[in-house]
């Protein structure tokens, strides 16, 4: 099993994914956990949120780990297949990361991590390192927008970057929020997903100029971001993850084992291809407008 030196939080070398909200991050995240033995985020953890490390280390002494989860999410969040998967299941970790980082107006980090804040960002992610004996993953596209100061905290991180058409980036969140809208969920409020700086201007627009506008503002600012982690990272495109799972695993672990994290496999699981969601789901019109608008943007 993969042991890394979690006694000098400095040392921690986590891996991050990150992406547009849409962009296929959870598949590619359901694929590694299946295939790889991780430590992560998981919901009871979350749900914990102000002592994660103690709460995982119960649920590693109470409750069994499944040995797979299906390859089956809504919007992000994966489905849970029994008590033990409800237990174990992936999470973003929203909660975990608000204790650090901002929710509200946006979810960008800008600066003003104190030191106490840094050490115990390390001290978290080392202590699942340590619990586990795992390497530590976590999917998170809010960290789209934060990457700057995940690495001042974890220099050592690698950085996953999943990269989809904005087309249909863009529709998929334009979908997300009429969903939302047709539900009834949070009144008013029919945004979706990842809060970039131009959140404040975004917010009052209809919802198909807000998914244009979130999906560029998001492709910008990551962009400047990806900056400061240019030579730890690797960028993967959603219709290969779609196409050949096996070929990008691969040059993932290859990733990171040149950087020190060695990656064991969980057993004789295979990645078969996916159905990829490359399509117009939207009129006719709709679609057209969209694509008309992400030029404009």
């Amino acid at each position: 099993m993969f042991r890394q030196n979690s006694d000098n939080v400095h040392k921690v070398a986590p891996v991050f994914m990150v992406g547009l909200p849409r962009s296929g991050t959870t598949l590619l995240y359901q694929l590694l956990l299946n295939h790889f033995h991780w430590s992560y985020f998981t919901r009871w953890s979350d749900c914990c949120y102000l002592t994660p490390v103690t709460a995982y280390r119960i649920q590693q002494l109470i409750f069994p780990k499944p040995r797979y989860f299906e390859y089956e999410s809504e919007y992000g969040k994966l489905k849970d297949q029994g008590y033990l998967s409800t237990v174990w299941r992936p999470v973003e970790g929203h909660r975990i990361w608000e204790r650090w980082f901002p929710r509200e107006p946006t979810h960008c980090y800008e600066s003003g991590l104190s030191a106490a804040d840094r050490e115990e960002m390390r001290a978290t992610v080392a202590g699942f390192v340590k619990i586990s004996g795992n390497p530590f993953l976590n999917k998170n596209p809010r960290n789209s927008v934060r990457l700057i100061g995940l690495i001042e905290v974890f220099p050592n991180a690698l950085v996953i970057v999943v990269k989809r058409q904005s087309l249909y980036v863009a529709q998929s969140l334009y979908i997300a929020r009429m969903r939302r809208q047709s539900d009834g969920k949070n009144g008013n409020n029919r945004w979706w997903g990842t809060k970039p700086k131009e959140f404040i201007n975004l917010k009052n627009l209809d919802p198909l100029r807000q998914a244009v506008g979130q999906t560029r503002a998001i492709e910008r600012e990551l962009k400047t971001q990806l900056l400061s982690c240019a030579n730890r990272s690797i960028e993967v495109d959603y219709q290969d993850i779609c196409e050949r799972p096996g070929e990008v695993l691969a040059e993932i672990q290859t990733l990171c084992t040149k950087n020190g994290i060695e990656l064991q496999r969980t057993g004789d699981c295979k990645a078969t291809p996916f159905p990829i969601g490359n399509k117009r789901n939207v009129s006719e019109s709709e679609f057209d407008s969209i694509a008309k608008l992400l030029n404009e943007f």
